[in-house]
This record gives C-alpha cells, structure tokens and sequence, in this order.
C-alpha cells in the first residue's frame, strides 16, 4: 500500500492534458469473429451459459512512473498499485475497505499493557518458488527495511522497541525488539501502544521481501518486465491460490492518454489507471471519481542556519512571523477554483478526530500588519523587497502565479524552480514545494509522521518540541484522548504557518463493472487483483429471436 502515494502535486480536472510520451507495446487485437451460417445459432444456444464464464487474464492502462518495485524503497501510488499483488505482509488491504484482512499471519495476541504483539504466521504460506514463509523471513525484512537509509517508510516502525536507535545507527539489529520463537511466531514489543499496527503492516514497505532476487510472497510474481509493460502471472503456491480467478494480468506503461482511450474504447484493456483523456471515454458509466485519503499543499521548508551553501546566516522564511504574514494574505478561494474537494486543513478528517482551524479567510490588511511587525523585529527595512523561491513542475505554475501575484503586496519577489521529482525538490534551495500525499493507512499519524524531527518522511526539517510532545503523549492512548491530542499536534502545525493545504485529491479509474468483478472504489485508491475476476459479457445481436 502502501501505498500507497507521494509524489509532486497536480490537481486533477476533467479537462487536464496529461504529458504524452510514445506508446512502444505492441498488443494482440482479440480473435476476430469469422461469420458464418452456424456462427448465430450457436451463440444463441449458449447465451445462458457464457453469462458464467470467466476471462483469467485482465490488461491494465498503468502509469509508467515507476521507480522501483522494491517495498522498501518504494513511494509512488502507482508502484503500491502492482506491489500489494507480489509482496504481501501480515495483514492485506481488505478491497471495499482497505481495512487489514489476515494475509501471512492468520491470529494475533496482544499484552495486558498493548505493547507486547504476538503474531501466528499460516502454516501453507509460501514464496512463489514454494519456500515456506517463516517468522525469520518476516523479521529479516523488516531489520532490512530499517537498515536502507534511503526507506522512506523505515521511521513508522520507530514505535518497536529500539528501532529508531538501530535506524539512526546508534545500535545494532540485535537490540530491535523483533523476536521468532519458533518458525511461525513472530514477537514484537512496542514503544507504546499502538492500536493502529494491523493497519501499518499492510503497506508493502512492510511486506514479506525474500532474500532471494526475484523471488516474491504476494498473489502474483513478475513474469516479464519492460519499459513498456510488465506481466504478472499467479502464484502457485499461494495459500489462497484456488480462490484466485485471475492467471495473469498485463500493465501497460504509458503516459499516453489517446492510446489508453483507444485501448479501453477498443477493449484492448479493461482498466486505466494512468492518464486518459477522459472525453473520449465511449461507456460514461466506465468513470469512476472517488476522493482520496490525502492531501494537496504547499510546505515551506526550514533550513539549518548554520549551513552557508543554504543561508547567509539569517533566513527570513524560517522564522513564522513571515510565513504567517503570507499565509494571511494568501487568495484562498482563487488557489482552491476548479478543485473537487477544498481542503483548509492537513489531516483528512476521519471518524472521532475533532475539528482543527484550518485556513479559508483572505485577510491583506492583517497580512501587510504581519509583514511589517516582522520587518520590525528582525531588522529588515519596509523596502527590502524578501526573496521567496518555490520548486514546482508545470502543472503548477498557474497557483504558484497566484501566489506571485498576491504576495507583491507585501513586498515578496516569487521566483520558480522548476522540479520534476521529489529528489530535486530536496535537493533545491527552495523556500516552499508543492506536495502530494495520500495516506497509507486511515490514522492521522499518516499525516503527522511528515513533520515529525526524526521521520524518514519529514523534508521539510521541520520540528517543533511541543508538536513532538504530543505526538509522543498521544502514543499512550487507544480511546478518543488519542485523536484529541493528534488534532492538537496538527493546530501547532498549522498555527505555525508551515503548509498551504489546497485539497483532498481524487481518484479517476476507468473500468466498466459490469464486467470486472471484485474491484471497489476505497479511500487509498488500492485494488488487489487477488479478489478481481472478469465475467465475459454475452455477445447480442439486436433482431436476432431465439426459436
């Protein structure tokens, strides 16, 4: 799942022209129906039982922003998407609800005190080359995982006992508290209690990874790779291989969006989950449109003052005094137009969590009054003009011109740096990014692990002790109190003027479900193959009477 989605942000419209490159795969156009006189009376005839026949292969219209299919390594929405379907961990992404559904593991036991986890690996669960999956296998994984200083998942596993001293190189593995009994028990002590752990190990960056190339422990395993498609075939043995319908599946990657128009309209594919031009689409009950369990937003990034190749000593955009002035003044409505789900908070609200104020009032006046308190207190004359620089791609120069446009009232020159992944994006000298995030599990921590001191995930060097002590209080509940102090964590974050929230993205699939089965819009946009089928539509022929 993970992911399942961080990349830099573009808002999603119905009328977007998507960047196209060449379409280089090469598809077999489906057999072609020979008339003849028997032809009719034979599909006729059969019409009853067609309507129960299954097709076992499904080809999908993918994305082609694909990095890397290592879990551990892995951050795009469009690698969770064939991830879930050969890595598999303890728990899986149930399909309707992207809750945990048993995968690996089949029972689990928690202490008295909910910080000692006891997991019961099945006895039929196996790689593809039909090794059997050990509590080892697990616990080599997840050591692994912590050991890549380059995972950006690897800090939501500081809640086991010393990982995080093992993950920043203060300890060896052997002080993770990740313990095997025996082969098909795997025992973890936590931190604190953590209610939400099922829900963290279905993402892949938590999966069983085999120490063997090539070799995978989810439903599916890569048959054929290219920088054109890449082919899964099932598993064997799976421990729930009988109930799997599908025998293979086809990506197409491209980032054509008339080709997978074409394909789909065509019957080439059943799916796309890449870029479409969605006016083309023939069947309008094809389009589906779910929001995400994410946000889109603009974060300023905090430099170490110290760092001369960053600063001169002294950075203006540090200091919240300046970045509240511009967040007052911000044209909240006119950054927000022709987006499906406005968003003035971070966190995405989910069931219990209290309301946070967020940002949706323009105010100049009190942003000019803000600006010139803060010129006041660091020194800087009225009529210095204050240099703002923002990493962006082209989907986003519009907003970030509203901004250009909004801020020249207080004095701020906006500049562009144009950026086409999140490399560059930590790498510039950039004052602010656009960013992208969908959630991988349904806790607000997804959100807050983003700004947290010590997270892998955190680029903004953001910290901040009162956020991180309530984080940190918020770890020992399990009731309300735990959402409670997680929204105030996000108001300190807020309050501090660190991220301009834009929206809650959404999800566009094309798939016509009368004929695909088992897939279901969710939060995550997450779809495991293991639960879809397709049910082959008898062939009509309009006038045609059965005698």
């Amino acid at each position: 799942m993970n992911k399942i989605s961080k990349k830099i942000f573009a808002s999603i419209f119905l009328c977007i022209s998507f960047s196209v490159f060449s379409q280089n795969s090469e598809l077999e156009n489906e057999d072609n129906i020979i008339e003849n006189p028997d032809f009719f009376a034979e599909e006729t005839e059969q019409t009853q039982n067609q309507e129960q026949e299954i097709q076992t292969h499904i080809t999908i219209s993918h994305s082609s922003e694909i990095l890397t299919l290592n879990p551990h390594l892995s951050s795009y929405s469009s690698e969770a998407q064939i991830l879930i379907n050969i890595y598999e961990g303890l728990f899986s992404y149930n399909p309707k609800t992207c809750e945990p559904d048993f995968a690996i593991a089949k029972d689990y036991k928690i202490s008295r005190d909910k910080k000692r986890w006891t997991f019961i690996l099945r006895e039929d669960a196996k790689f593809c080359d039909g090794k059997t999956i050990t509590s080892n296998d697990v616990k080599n994984s997840w050591i692994n995982l912590l050991k890549n200083k380059n995972a950006p998942y690897s800090s939501l596993f500081d809640i086991i006992e010393g990982a995080k001293e093992f993950r920043t190189g203060k300890s060896t593995s052997q002080e993770v508290s990740i313990y095997t009994p025996d082969e098909k028990t795997l025992s973890v002590h936590l931190v604190s209690p953590a209610s939400y752990l099922p829900r963290l190990l279905c993402m892949p960056a938590f999966s069983v990874v085999s120490e063997t190339p090539g070799i995978f422990s989810g439903p599916f395993y890569i048959s054929m790779f290219t920088p054109t498609e890449l082919e899964l075939l099932k598993n064997p043995h799976y421990y729930d291989s009988e109930n799997i319908k599908l025998q293979s599946a086809s990506f197409l990657l491209t980032e054509n969006a008339e080709d997978n128009a074409f394909f789909f309209n065509t019957a080439l594919s059943e799916w796309i989950t890449g870029p479409v031009n969605y006016s083309k689409i023939i069947d309008e009950n094809s389009k589906h449109i779910s929001v995400q369990f994410g946000t889109e937003y603009l974060s300023f990034k905090i430099y170490d003052e110290t760092d001369s190749d960053k600063t001169s000593g002294f950075n203006i955009w540090n200091k919240k005094e300046f970045r509240q002035a511009l967040l007052e003044s911000c044209p909240w409505d006119k950054m927000r137009e022709n987006v499906f789900v406005k968003a003035s908070t971070f966190v995405y609200p989910v069931k219990n969590y209290p309301q946070v104020q967020g940002y949706d009032y323009t105010d100049l006046i009190q942003g000019k009054r803000l600006m010139s308190e803060a010129r006041k207190k660091y020194n800087i004359p009225e009529e210095q003009t204050l240099n703002l620089s923002i990493a962006l791609s082209e989907f986003q120069e519009e907003k970030a011109q509203t901004l250009k446009d909004a801020w020249k009232e207080l004095g701020v020159d906006v500049n562009f740096i144009q950026t086409s992944d999140l490399s560059q994006i930590t790498s510039s000298n950039a004052d602010m990014f656009f960013y992208s995030w969908i959630g991988d599990f349904t806790d607000p921590l997804t959100f807050l692990e983003l700004y947290k001191k010590d997270s892998s995930l955190n680029i903004s060097g953001w910290s901040n002790a009162e956020f991180e002590e309530k984080l940190k209080e918020a770890n020992l509940y399990t009731d309300e109190n735990r959402e409670k102090l997680l929204s105030e964590a996000e108001q300190i974050l807020l309050d501090d003027a660190m991220i301009l929230p834009i929206q809650h993205p959404v999800s566009l699939n094309i798939i016509n479900l009368n004929k695909v089965k088992g897939w279901y819009t969710n939060p995550f946009n997450i779809h495991p193959l293991k639960s879809v089928y397709i049910q082959k539509i008898p062939k009509t022929y309009p006038g045609l009477v059965k005698k």
